[in-house]
């Protein structure tokens, strides 16, 4: 118990450091753009007995308001595989948090066609707790605070190596379960990155890249492409992902990063590149109205 009094006292007193180096106890509003580009490995299949191995790079964009302690807004928007652009916003306003648009109502049960009213609650569960946890990934990453609403405790890990760079470890652990390692630089005391580990089972995209008006070759295509599926899966393992804070700048005082790198597994699969920050600049406080809801 001492010692763990003792990293909670050394986590807070290192954030409070890293705080005052980046000039972040003077920010109340932080509005930022940033263009992102996803690296995407995917099987192609093109014929019932042809399929590649191909990659893709996919745009898109990031718009980040943050009204500090209890306001907060993001929007995404990226390319698909498809060739179609998806774009969702979410919003924390106090307690609430919601998504626009809203999720669609998930069946929970063992008929995924039947929704009753405990697949509405869950889906309004998981869609708050989505919104509230992708929010305070963000907040802590730039200004190294969560929201009000979102609580975390923080404890000392000790030194580890980040690229070459000597780094604090401080874990985060937050609401249900959630755990991040954040990595504060020793030389600088900016943020250097943030860490998450998962488990999930994680299989390659397989699309069907196949334009024909032969019925019988595209039915035998797309069921080539459900082996591939099923050939792929592959139970739970741990992954590991890291957004790497770089090219810091001091923007009306504050320091900040003007380039993210995501790794999994110690594979780049992103880059963001912010092209505007504004600090302490007046935030209409309508674009944070709104309720929870989901779709039907």
């Amino acid at each position: 118990d001492g010692d763990r009094d003792d990293n909670v006292v050394r986590a807070r007193e290192l954030i409070q450091q890293a705080r005052a180096a980046a000039g972040f106890e003077s920010v109340q509003t932080l509005i930022f753009k940033a263009q992102t580009e996803r690296f995407i490995k995917y099987l192609s299949v093109q014929s019932p007995t042809k399929v590649v191995e191909n990659d893709k790079t996919l745009s898109g964009k990031v718009e980040a308001e943050f009204w500090f302690p209890e306001r907060f807004r993001l929007k995404m928007k990226t390319d698909t595989l498809s060739g179609f652009d998806v774009s969702h916003t979410e919003i924390l306003n106090g307690d609430m948090a919601w998504r626009n648009p809203p999720m669609k109502v998930r069946s929970f049960g063992p008929d995924r066609r039947v929704i009753d009213v405990g697949d509405v609650e869950r889906t309004m569960l998981m869609q708050t707790r989505t919104a509230k946890q992708q929010i305070a990934l963000y907040t802590l990453g730039w200004t190294l605070q969560t929201p009000s609403s979102v609580a975390a405790e923080m404890s000392y890990l000790g030194i580890a190596d980040l690229e070459g760079r000597q780094c604090d470890a401080i874990l985060v652990e937050g609401q249900e379960g959630s755990r991040k390692v954040l990595l504060l630089d020793r030389a600088t005391r900016l943020p250097a990155g943030l860490a998450v580990v998962f488990y999930e089972a994680m299989r390659e995209p397989v699309i069907v890249e196949a334009n024909t008006f032969d019925r019988r070759f595209m039915r035998d295509t797309y069921a080539r492409a459900r082996q591939e599926r099923l050939s792929r899966s592959k139970p739970p393992q741990r992954h590991e992902v890291v957004w790497r804070f770089l090219d810091h700048t001091t923007i009306s005082g504050v320091t900040l990063p003007q380039r993210v790198k995501v790794t999994l597994d110690g594979k780049t699969i992103e880059e963001m590149t912010i092209n505007e920050y504004k600090v302490n600049q007046p935030l209409n406080p309508k674009r944070f109205d709104g309720k929870p809801e989901v779709k039907y």
